[in-house]
């Protein structure tokens, strides 16, 4: 019967020593971390929000096309008119950014100003929520999930997804944070119960 409950016990030591070295071996990776804030905060080297030195609400399409003409981060710009008025920017890359800066960016004109930049990529929420921790505002709105930083002059927007929360990418909009949005909560229950009642 001894025998029987040492080899028992020594099965379970075993199987969670397993389960620890797992767990050591997909540590959270701080240097991948501190990578993305380093990147999209040195994007920001300007009183926020901006982008690369254009500031949402104040820069005109004009400044901002001088602007990214001259960083030695883009290759080229497309201004979309309609309506005889331009209504967005968006720009291709060098390859001299840095690399977590490879995604597609353009920016939202009104009225001749730019009024915001966005960045669509690949970061998962739950990657973007370990470089830059918990967002101050946020909601669900219009089917989309929003946390606002408001001490970097940005906000992201993901799809609502019960099963893949945190994998679902981040799009980072710069733009004025002043938003009516209330405290932000852990947005998972919300929209499982979101996707429920469809």
């Amino acid at each position: 019967m001894a025998r029987l409950l040492i080899q028992i016990s020594s099965i379970i030591v075993i199987v969670l020593a397993g389960l620890i070295l797992i767990i050591r071996l997909f540590a959270y990776d701080t240097a991948y971390y501190n990578a993305l804030h380093e990147a999209l905060t040195a994007s920001m080297n300007c009183e926020q929000p901006c982008f690369l030195g254009v500031v949402p609400h104040i820069t005109t399409v004009d400044e901002a096309t001088h602007i990214l003409q001259a960083h030695s981060w883009i290759a080229g710009i497309d201004v979309l008119d309609q309506q005889m008025r331009r209504v967005a920017m968006n720009w291709t890359w060098t390859g001299a950014q840095p690399t977590l800066l490879n995604w597609y960016g353009g920016m939202t004109i009104r009225d001749d100003v730019v009024i915001s930049v966005t960045l669509q990529t690949d970061i998962s929420w739950g990657e973007f929520w370990l470089a830059f921790g918990r967002p101050q505002l946020g909601k669900l709105d219009f089917g989309q999930h929003i946390g606002v930083y408001t001490e970097y002059g940005f906000l992201i927007r993901t799809q609502p997804s019960c099963l893949d929360f945190w994998q679902q990418p981040v799009t980072i909009v710069i733009a004025n944070t002043n938003l009516p949005y209330p405290p932000y909560e852990a947005m998972q229950r919300a929209t499982c119960d979101l996707i429920a009642t469809r």
